[in-house]
Formats: C-alpha cells, structure tokens, sequence
C-alpha cells in the first residue's frame, strides 16, 4: 500500500479513533476548526523545520500548502478529522511521505513523520501567530530593550530553537550585544503559565495571557512592543526587529 493510499484509508491511526471520528473520516467530513494559518513543523533530528500553511477547506480537503521554511512551498494533500480538542491529522508531503498526529493541545499536534522509505521519526506541529504588524522603531539604539524567549523542554520548536542555528546564532551576532535574548522556561507546553518568571520582568504574565509556545517577547522600556509565536515568526519578523532595535538595518 502506498503512501496516498495508506492516507486515504485513513492509515493505522484509524484503529485507534474513537468511534464518532472514524465515522467522520469515513464520510470525508473535514473538521477544520481554527486550523488555518501558518504551522511550524519539527522533526526529530532535522536540524531545520518546516512550515505547512492551511488557506481553506474543500470538500474533504483541507487547502494547504508544506515545505522547508524558506523555500518554495507546494500544495499538499492534506485532512482532519475529529472534534477540536480530540483532532487526528493526516498530510501527505512533496516526497510521498505521511504525517500522522494528534491534537494534544489547542494549536499542537504531535505524532508520526512516516517518510516513503518506511522510516519513521517523531513529528510536532505549532500553530504560529498570526502575521501581525511589526513596529517600526528609530535606528538608534535605546537601553532597556531585550528579547524574552518563552519554552518548555517536551516543546519539539523549543528544543530546536535552542540549537546552535537558532538561538546560538542570535547570541553571537552583533544585535545580540545591544537587544539581549533572555530565556524563560514553562515546566511543559501544556503549563506555560506556570513559567518561572525573574523578579524584573514579573510583570509580562499578567500581559500575555494563554499563549503558545515558544513565544518571543520584544520588550522596550517595561512595555512589550511586539509578541509572536513560532519559528517562522522569529526569522521573518522578531528577528529583523531585532536587528532595526540595535541600528543594524
């Protein structure tokens, strides 16, 4: 059985689904919910992720387009089934690989990268943010400005932004000296408000509310200026700010 079909016979997950969803995947219903938006998506070992982008639904399709982030992203054959909350995920990829995953949270979903080969490697999908505006700020640089990153260790974006080419590459580029990057960790991604919050910046909770995680927080002067979640959202958009903060660009 291949790939596409092992998606369209609503592959070995199927077994597992309660009644009420295998019935739905049966019927070709979609459960779309609030899934639309840009997803990072992690695979274990991959030192790079990927981002799968859902626009609408049609049908029983959910319209949605996956690549590795940065590139040119193709359209995928992709469905969900489910109520929100007790969601199951089916993609099939460029490569004729399968995502298989769960929801375990709101905007998270965990399982199965199956690649075309048979292998199988552990997968995490993070909804992000939306593409909210950026501010615009003067190029000089001010004190009191600083990157705050929020994680939690069974977060698979978290674990990758902590690698070398995410965070590692921040601190060692020159906006680093001028915005420092902090970091504040949740016990899980399931508790961010749980986080263990220094004395100085105790205040933010009460501003963020329930958010996902990793989140990233720019902060001027007491005042969070700009807030996004998801690897996508860093590179695109904190990161320049970053950058225009420090008077590098």
């Amino acid at each position: 059985m291949t790939v596409r079909r092992s998606l369209l016979a609503a592959g070995p997950l199927l077994a597992t689904l309660p009644a009420g969803s295998r019935a739905q995947l049966a019927s070709g219903v979609p459960q779309p919910g609030n899934l639309q938006g840009t997803w990072t998506v992690t695979v274990e070992g991959d030192i790079r992720y990927r981002t799968w982008s859902v626009h609408g639904t049609e049908g029983p399709r959910l319209l949605s387009d996956y690549g590795w982030a940065g590139a040119h992203p193709r359209e995928v054959e992709a469905r969900v089934t489910g109520a929100p909350g007790q969601r199951s995920l089916f993609i099939v990829t460029p490569s004729n690989a399968m995502i298989e995953a769960r929801e375990v949270a709101p905007g998270r979903f965990e399982g199965l990268f199956v690649r075309s080969n048979g292998s199988r490697s552990r997968i995490g999908l993070v909804q992000e943010s939306p593409d909210g505006a950026v501010p615009l700020s003067s190029p000089a640089p001010q004190a009191g400005r600083l990157i705050v990153y929020l994680g939690a260790p069974d977060c698979p974006s978290c674990r990758l932004f902590e690698t070398p080419a995410y965070r590692g590459s921040y601190e060692t580029a020159p906006e680093a000296r001028k915005v420092p990057l902090r970091a504040v960790l949740a016990p899980s991604y399931r508790r961010p408000d749980a986080a263990s919050w220094p004395a100085d910046l105790s205040w933010v909770p009460e501003q963020i509310g329930a958010r996902h995680v990793p989140l990233f927080l720019a902060i001027s002067e007491r005042r969070i200026a700009y807030a996004c979640a998801g690897l996508t959202r860093w590179d695109e958009n904190m990161r320049p700010l970053a950058r225009r903060w420090a008077g590098l660009a």
